[in-house]
């Protein structure tokens, strides 16, 4: 991006909220929809494409890049997409002259680090000479933790917090960093300002450190995501992962307020009210959107029902929404038989995007099974024709009358009523049919596997619920063919 690019943008920032909310119609934040609307300063959705300013969901100011960079954006926790950093010096996004910003009592984001090589910096308004506040991770057992700093200014040094708690590597996690009141528990030193800084991973517990100063960053400093502002590799430590709703609020965010927007794992996108769509997250234990690259484990969004890539060969491809995981007749992904991937004494559904080629062997697509198919709990094939058939409990209850066409994307739905002991199998939204058991299903003890032999299939978009979706739910999943992603 070019600096006279910049400066017209600069400009343009002065332009009142008035006359942007005329031409954009920006969403309004109502309180009584939502208490995170209550002192809200800015959220930034990073739905911009590379190489343009990403703006905040009120048009009043932007994220710029930074001369001759394009920071790149990739699949995002909320809505479509995030801001994506390569981990290099030089690729970041920043405000200038707004430092100011992370005055306030509240900055919560999603990240989603991608190494875990050394301390990266996120969020900053620390630079050589003018120092301030800023945000990074830091290396922990192959994963990271999450380390706030409070930078007083030259000749004073700085005091930290790092959490307790760890984030894995290539998946979602909520971030909350802020100032708050401090406790009688939480002074460390009788030169406490009366407040703490606090660090916070998903809903988990914060981590408190008592502060001797409260920073106050000068009209002078810019404001920085993705590394900090100074020269050399050991100060600037860029961030490697991407980075979603990225939210400032002028007060202080209790249990309640993280709760709500970290909304039980599938995080709350501005203006924080209730989806439509919200009752999709209802009994929904796993999901997978197939989003990794070739030959690495496809990350559970909802848990740690991580697949492994037991081939060490199944490859990422383009997919029905961003990209799918491509098997081939030696692929196999997989997750060890647990509590949470058990679909004995429940109902369950499991509804998923496919791409078949279909061939001259049947091909296995989903099943939870020993690798001979000798012992199957549960188990989707597709015949050479097309035929997709859904059998539970080594075949006491078999659904058939489906079919997919070659080369085509289908939205699947597999389900079972236990009560009953009956299964069911749709297609595209399409005629469901049915058929009973004669025993329940019972006893699991075989892991579950997306791809387990002879297919040519491409995979995306896949959610294991513990109940029966309602007939409008999978409306909705399927979306007239376009489909839809977690979070709903």
């Amino acid at each position: 991006m070019k600096r006279v690019f910049q400066f017209a943008l600069i400009a343009a920032l002065a332009i009142s909220w008035k006359s942007v909310a005329v031409a954009s119609g920006p969403a309004i934040c109502d309180p009584q929809q939502s208490i995170l609307c209550i002192g809200l300063g800015q959220v930034f959705g990073f739905e911009e494409a590379t190489d343009n300013p990403r703006w905040d969901e009120n048009k009043g100011t932007a994220w710029l890049e930074a001369d001759g960079q394009n920071v790149a954006r990739a699949a995002g926790k909320l809505d479509s997409y995030a801001a994506s950093f390569v981990g290099t010096d030089g690729n970041y996004l920043w405000i200038p002259r707004a430092g100011q910003q992370i005055n306030g009592s509240t900055v919560a984001f999603w990240i989603y680090p991608t190494s875990a090589a050394t301390e990266q910096i996120i969020l900053s308004a620390d630079e050589s000479t003018k120092h301030g506040p800023y945000l990074s991770i830091v290396p922990s057992g192959g994963n990271v933790k999450i380390k706030g700093v409070a930078y007083y200014g030259d000749g004073r040094g700085d005091v930290s917090v790092t959490s307790t708690a760890t984030m894995t590597l290539n998946a979602w996690h909520l971030v909350v960093w802020g100032y708050d009141q401090a406790e009688a528990a939480d002074f460390l030193t009788t030169a406490d300002t009366g407040r703490v800084m606090y660090v916070q991973v998903d809903n988990g517990a914060r981590d408190k450190v008592g502060l001797a100063y409260f920073p106050i960053i000068g009209p002078y400093n810019d404001l920085t995501l993705g590394q900090r502002r100074g020269s050399g590799a050991g100060y600037t430590m860029p961030y490697s992962g991407r980075v979603d709703q990225l939210t400032f609020a002028t007060r202080t965010w209790d249990s309640v307020d993280a709760a709500e927007f970290y909304a039980t794992g599938s995080g709350k996108a501005y203006p924080f009210v209730p989806s439509v769509f919200d009752s999709l997250n209802d009994g929904l234990v796993a999901y997978w959107s197939f989003n990794e690259a070739s030959n690495t484990t496809r990350y559970d969004s909802i848990g740690q029902s991580n697949l492994t890539d037991v081939s060490s060969s199944t490859a990422q491809t383009a997919g029905k929404l961003g990209y799918a995981a491509y098997a081939d007749s030696t692929d196999h992904l997989m997750v060890n038989d647990n509590s949470v991937i058990h679909f004995s004494g429940t109902d369950f559904t499991l509804a998923g995007w496919v791409n078949v080629t279909l061939t001259a062997q049947t091909q296995y697509i989903v099943a939870k099974s020993d690798t001979g198919l000798s012992d199957y709990e549960v188990l989707a094939d597709v015949s050479p024709g097309g035929a997709l058939l859904f059998r539970v409990a080594n075949g006491s209850c078999s659904a058939s009358g489906a079919s997919l066409s070659s080369g085509a994307w289908a939205f699947v739905v597999l389900e079972y009523t236990y009560a009953s002991k009956t299964c069911k199998v749709q297609v595209n939204n399409g005629t469901v049919y049915s058929g009973t058991g004669s025993v329940q299903l019972s006893g699991e003890t075989q892991p579950f596997y997306f791809a387990l032999a002879y297919q040519t299939t491409s995979f995306d978009e896949w959610g294991f619920w513990k109940r029966v979706l309602t007939t409008q739910q999978k409306t909705d999943l399927y979306n007239s063919g376009t489909g839809r992603t977690y979070p709903f």
